[in-house]
């Protein structure tokens, strides 16, 4: 009798990662064929990219994970953890690098197999990751509100109460109350048992956050000058913010692993009222290229430097 749920649970489980991969590919097949309709543009984009621009984005980006690192050491702290920057590291790329892996909950994983190598209970590291997710969202929706408020296809009427709306609700979320509040509910979402420990102020985190974000952004404008996007005529403030919602409509889609497709068609739709669409794809691939280089070469970083400690 107990075989047949069983049964039942990997073929869903199957299905779930054969539809994720299906769609990525589907988004990902009409990028590559609109690259390959309009290969001479492409080319043309590659054959003059700027490579000391490319070059100069691995400095934010390195500043990107270092402070989505130092984000979740203060949340840790706040759960009455504090833990060294390089451990952290350690801990958090190994666990991020997994999100790669199809099911969206490797990453979770991951991290949680770790929580021995800091002398934590699962459940702490699960309520850092859930506080961690609900300030990376916070961060994120407020600096794409901010940076697209002169975005030309988001102009309505009462764009201003929106933006503040925003604001206020992203800024909640810093708060000690609303923070316990959210990740006590997603605890009974997910029908979980234990209960999270009781968080200190998370408003340290959230600063450390926006400055990470402000690094992913940075990061994108070198990119954007690499390519020889006219970042000034366009705006800085559009492309960060471009590439802000575009992270975050990937990241929120929880359909392809790491947004795989979703985020590089975003951006491709954010970017088609500045630049061609051959070269919003080319922009789209290098950034998420770079970005993930950068990622390897930091958790190899990372990994060394705890273990020579260790040694």
């Amino acid at each position: 009798m107990t075989t047949e749920p069983a049964a039942a649970s990997a073929t869903n489980r199957w299905l779930k990662i054969v539809l994720r991969w299906g769609v990525a590919i589907v988004i990902l097949w009409f990028l590559v064929e609109r690259l390959a309709r309009d290969w001479p543009t492409v080319s043309a984009a590659w054959q003059h990219v700027e490579w000391v621009w490319i070059g100069l984005s691995v400095i934010p980006a390195f500043g990107y994970f270092a402070f989505r690192v130092q984000a979740w050491r203060e949340i840790l702290s706040s759960l009455k953890l504090p833990t060294p920057f390089a451990l952290s590291a350690r801990v958090w790329m190994n666990g991020e690098i997994a999100r790669y892996v199809p099911g969206n909950v490797w990453s979770v994983v991951g991290r949680i197999s770790q929580a021995f190598s800091i002398g934590a209970s699962r459940t702490l590291v699960f309520s850092s990751m859930v506080l961690e997710v609900l300030v990376l969202l916070a961060a994120v929706t407020l600096l794409s509100a901010l940076l697209l408020m002169t975005y030309p296809r988001f102009e309505f009427p009462g764009r201003w109460l929106v933006l503040i709306l925003v604001a206020v609700f992203s800024l909640a979320v810093a708060a000690r109350r609303v923070a316990r509040g959210l990740t006590q509910i997603v605890f009974r979402l997910l029908r979980r048992h234990d209960a999270p420990p009781s968080a200190g102020h998370p408003a340290r985190a959230f600063s450390s956050m926006v400055l990470a974000w402000l690094c992913f952004a940075g990061f994108h404008v070198l990119v954007a000058l690499g390519l020889q996007i006219d970042v000034l005529g366009i705006g800085i403030m559009t492309v960060a913010g471009a590439t802000l919602l575009s992270w975050l409509l990937g990241y929120v889609s929880f359909l392809t692993p790491s947004g795989l497709g979703v985020r590089e068609a975003a951006m491709v739709w954010l970017f088609a009222p500045f630049v061609s669409v051959p070269q919003a794809i080319v922009f789209a691939v290098i950034s998420r290229m770079a970005m993930t280089l950068v990622e390897v070469i930091g958790l190899v970083i990372a990994n060394l430097v705890t273990h020579h400690r260790r040694q």
